[in-house]
């Protein structure tokens, strides 16, 4: 996909902030429904800061084996055949390397956002529905310092600090 530009700003508990780097940051997306990406590369535009944007949609291993490895994903639950937590668990249980994955979903139904936590989710969240959201929540998304995953999912889930909604 495109090279873009991202992010700005968002009312969370902050957990762990560090300034945006000014390197290019990666991001996946992987979703179903082209209106998603649609508005992703909107935000990644507007928002201003180095992102590399790149898009799947849907979890097809050949497809996502071709693309560079990314920064980040941001994984949709509800797609075809299987759902975002199904291959949430299988990228956990195959990648050696620890890439944050940011669950991106419809849902804020607290058995559905603990769920992802417990497959390996590191953040969780609800699909923004204007285009200044999703932006404030790349921005805060890319502040938090990401040098030890495992414990930004920790600390976002006991303190429900990154429950984006």
């Amino acid at each position: 996909m495109a090279a873009i530009s991202n992010c700005s700003s968002f009312t969370i508990n902050p957990i762990h902030m560090i300034p945006v780097e000014s390197k290019p940051q990666t991001i996946l997306l992987i979703d179903d429904d082209y209106e998603e990406l649609d508005l992703f590369e909107v935000a990644v535009v507007e928002s201003g800061l180095p992102i590399t944007m790149l898009y799947a949609n849907e979890c097809n291993r050949d497809k996502l084996k071709a693309l560079p490895k990314p920064d980040f994903i941001f994984l949709d639950i509800n797609m075809p055949v299987y759902d975002g937590f199904h291959w949430l668990k299988g990228i956990r249980e195959k990648v050696v390397e620890e890439i944050p994955i940011i669950m991106y979903s419809t849902t804020s139904i607290p058995q559905r956002i603990e769920l992802a936590y417990e497959l390996g989710a590191n953040l969780f969240l609800s699909k923004p529905d204007t285009v200044a959201s999703l932006i404030a929540a790349l921005h805060k998304i890319l502040q938090l310092d990401w040098s030890n995953p495992r414990k930004v999912a920790e600390e976002s889930f006991q303190k429900a600090a990154f429950h984006l909604t």
